[in-house]
Order: C-alpha cells, then structure tokens, then sequence
C-alpha cells in the first residue's frame, strides 16, 4: 500500500504505473485470500485503466484478469460473475494479442480451473479450456 501511496503522489492516481502499482496491490490481496480488499482495489484500477489507457491496454485487461479471480474467490458470493469475467477477458486477449500469448494462455487456464473446481456440469468446459491452452502453448513452441 505504501508503494501505490507514494507512485499515486509522484505521478498521479491515473498514470500507467501508478494504475499497474494498483493492479499488483490487488493481485497481492487475491493470493493473500483477502478476497473483498482485492475486489476493492481491482474494481476502481479495472475501471480506471478502461476509461484511461482504453479496454484492450494490457493494465486493463491484467486488472480485469484479477478481478474476475477475485469475484470467483471463496467468500465473495459472486463466483458468476467472476467465470463471464474471466471468459470476456480471455476473448479480449484472444483478440488484442493472439491466442498463444502468455496472458491470453493463462486467462484461459485461469478460466479451466476456475471451471473445475466449481459445478460438476462446468468440468466438461473445464477440461476442454485447458486441452486448449495445452495444444496452443505446443504450437506456439
């Protein structure tokens, strides 16, 4: 938190780092299952990237990644919301940079098990999301 308090003082609450400091900040409350403080700290950096930097900027699209994992968190109660976020993410990454890119395979293996560790009608989708990361990672070897 210190790090965003002083990038936001330097360079204003909006400048690409400052937004990317913010992002990390969020991701960091994820990992830590601190669910609602990432939901907190993603939603206004998601919001803030799309409306600066535009929707297909790689800071908004990492935040929104973020996000979605952090709606789908235990606790949060909004697990749906986070799988249709986390699907338009990876059909964004999809478009903006490839089907192999690391971000783009990632949101897509994010999404598999999301999928996986939810309702047994979703494991089916689950499984096919991460056969497809696996044969586009292969291809892009």
């Amino acid at each position: 938190e210190g790090a965003l308090a002083a990038r936001s003082r330097a360079l204003g609450p909006e400048h690409p780092d400052t937004l990317k400091t913010s992002c990390n900040l969020g991701l960091t409350w994820h990992q830590l299952g601190e669910h609602a403080k990432a939901v907190e700290v993603l939603s206004a950096t998601e919001e803030s990237a799309r409306r600066v930097l535009g929707p297909s900027s790689p800071v908004r699209l990492a935040s929104a990644h973020n996000l979605a994992l952090s709606l789908a968190g235990e606790g949060v109660g909004r697990r749906r919301e986070g799988i249709e976020m986390l699907r338009a993410v990876w059909q964004s990454r999809r478009e903006a940079l490839g089907p192999t890119h690391r971000d783009t395979l990632q949101t897509c293996c994010d999404l598999g098990r999301t999928l996986a560790g939810g309702e047994a009608a979703h494991r089916t989708e689950a499984r096919a999301l991460l056969v497809t990361a696996l044969e586009e990672a292969k291809g892009a070897l």
